[in-house]
């Protein structure tokens, strides 16, 4: 189940003595101890040790008790700092720890929106045609929009695009393999269409994961359904609970609370 974050939580260790120690080596090994002197060492270095793949450090600092789905600076989780450095093995660490792969900031950024965009030079793509000192009235006629030029340029820009969509095709199905779901998120790879209601690619999708796209549907559907029955589970428990005048041993005070203000069941 994803959680939502406003605001900043301070990452707690359960083994603050074993955490203590190990913030102490990885500082003096990279040098950190001034610069992260009086800050929340323990946030601060989980940050650095994904900005630089060390998958070994975060899990070090996992078993001294590091919260997984602890909010980090900006009140992301790892996962999501994962995300944007696109760190396979960090990520695989993380959900290996149970990390939240829909965990979202401000309601809004999941982890597969911190997926940066593939890289992209659109150089090779204009052409200047005429005189490019003197563009047409109204518009840059001057300049046409076309495919990848032929000359050296053009291919190696292609082939770094083709590199980086690779790379973060991966990394994307680590997600998806772990639950994520495509279409939630402030820039969803995956929408509803309005008309037919059914899942389709998103133009992000679309433009830099074409590869992607059957997986990225599976993933929103499986997705939906899962979000389908858990709503399907709380009506059940509403129904079991209002039927029963008040709520029964192990229900959550929301479900009692959802018993109470609610006359039928659909």
């Amino acid at each position: 189940m994803s959680s939502s974050f406003s605001g900043h939580d301070v990452p707690q260790f359960k083994n603050l003595r074993d955490a203590k120690k190990l913030i102490k080596k990885f500082e003096e090994e990279w040098g950190l101890g001034r610069d992260l002197k009086g800050k929340e060492r323990a946030s601060e270095l989980m940050e650095l040790a994904i900005e630089y793949g060390r998958a070994d450090v975060v899990q070090a600092l996992l078993k001294a008790g590091f919260e997984v789905n602890a909010r980090v600076k900006g009140g992301y989780t790892a996962v999501h700092l994962a995300a944007q450095w696109v760190n396979e093995k960090v990520a695989h660490v993380l959900i290996d720890a149970e990390a939240d792969v829909n965990a979202m900031v401000d309601g809004k950024l999941t982890p597969l929106d911190r997926v940066p965009e593939p890289y992209f030079d659109p150089d090779p793509y204009f052409h200047i045609v005429g005189d490019p000192s003197r563009p047409a009235e109204g518009g840059l006629d001057s300049v046409i929009f076309d495919d990848w030029d032929h000359s050296d340029a053009g291919r190696e820009a292609q082939e770094k695009r083709k590199q980086s969509q690779d790379v973060n095709s991966k990394f994307i199905r680590v997600l998806l393999a772990a639950g994520a779901d495509p279409a939630a998120g402030k820039r969803p790879l995956v929408v509803e269409d309005k008309v037919s209601k059914v899942f389709v690619l998103s133009q992000r999708a679309e433009q830099n994961y074409p590869s992607l796209g059957e997986e990225l549907l599976e993933a929103a559907q499986a997705a939906a359904m899962k979000k389908s029955a858990e709503k399907h589970v709380t009506a059940r428990t509403a129904s079991v609970l209002y039927a029963s005048g008040g709520a029964t041993a192990g229900a959550s005070d929301a479900e009692t609370q959802l018993a109470g203000s609610r006359c039928t069941i659909s």
